[in-house]
């Protein structure tokens, strides 16, 4: 748990990077794919750890790059529309598509405080991006945007963690550089046909993407990764709407955003909705399903 927090923390620091860059959406999230990828492959030419494992999840570590890069567009295309914060406020929805999934896939059913925990996490995400009245009104698409790239983000948990499950937690760094290579790859060749264009403007913009590939991208993911495999997929849902919540107070420093009382109350609601839905005394119940 502690684990997924720290991670939540250092990710939350991604739309900043990504604002800062000012790069195209596919851009950002390709070099951040690109550049994670080169440390991984740094780290694991100075601590080498069995490869064995490729061969076995290397076609759902595809799928789950699809999605990956999916989600990364389009939520770095929503940045740019209606700002860092609220693109990740609403980008963290996933909670609502992971907790199914989890039910779906891992046959993982949250006992009444998560959902309560959820209620409360998401009372106070309405509160933070869904009482501006101009905002739904002029900004529909980057909202539409980031609620896509939520779905994308919990089918991307989801498949990570049926990876990571089939790897053992020994191969985390494999995996993450197998899904950062094939990430970077999707949105290379995605870019190269829609024409956009690969130079970094300047060192500003470099210092930027790299701050991001390194911070977030590859010590906030691996802690994350690490807490996948050892957290309900539901209650990690719930526990990375840390990373919003962050988001959202980041752009309140960097980027001269107001923050009125609705929106105060509304953190407050989230950072107690976590807490409620991912203590210790909440139980969560492994079915078989029926034949």
């Amino acid at each position: 748990m502690l684990q997924l927090i720290i991670g939540a923390f250092l990710i939350s620091f991604s739309p900043v990077f990504v604002k800062l860059a000012g790069l195209a959406p596919e851009m950002a999230a390709m070099y951040r794919n690109v550049f994670g990828a080169l440390i991984f492959v740094a780290y694991l030419s100075w601590r080498p750890v069995s490869t064995s494992v490729i061969g076995a999840v290397w076609p759902l570590a595809i799928v789950a790059s699809l999605f990956f890069g999916a989600d990364l567009t389009f939520w770095h295309a929503s940045i740019h529309i209606v700002g860092p914060g609220m693109a990740t406020m609403l980008v963290n929805f996933q909670v609502f598509f992971l907790a199914f999934l989890a039910m779906a896939l891992f046959r993982e059913f949250p006992a009444g405080r998560f959902y309560w925990g959820m209620i409360l996490a998401l009372f106070g995400l309405y509160a933070i991006v869904g009482m501006d009245a101009e905002t739904r009104a002029n900004q529909a698409l980057g909202i539409t945007l980031a609620l896509v790239g939520a779905f994308l983000y919990a089918c991307f948990i989801a498949t990570f963690k049926l990876v990571l499950a089939r790897a053992g937690s020994q191969a985390i760094v494999i995996v993450m550089t197998m899904v950062s290579v094939s990430t970077a790859i999707i949105l290379a060749l995605y870019s190269f046909v829609s024409g956009t264009s690969f130079a970094i403007p300047s060192l500003f913009t470099l210092a930027m993407i790299l701050c991001y590939a390194l911070a977030c991208h590859v010590v906030g993911w691996f802690l994350i990764s690490q807490g996948l495999t050892r957290v309900p997929a539901a209650t990690a849902g719930l526990v990375l709407l840390l990373q919003p919540t962050f988001a959202y107070i980041w752009d309140l420093f960097f980027f001269d955003k107001t923050l009125g009382p609705t929106e105060g109350i509304g953190v407050l609601l989230a950072l107690a909705g976590i807490y409620l839905g991912s203590s210790r005394k909440m139980r969560y119940h492994h079915r078989v399903a029926s034949r």
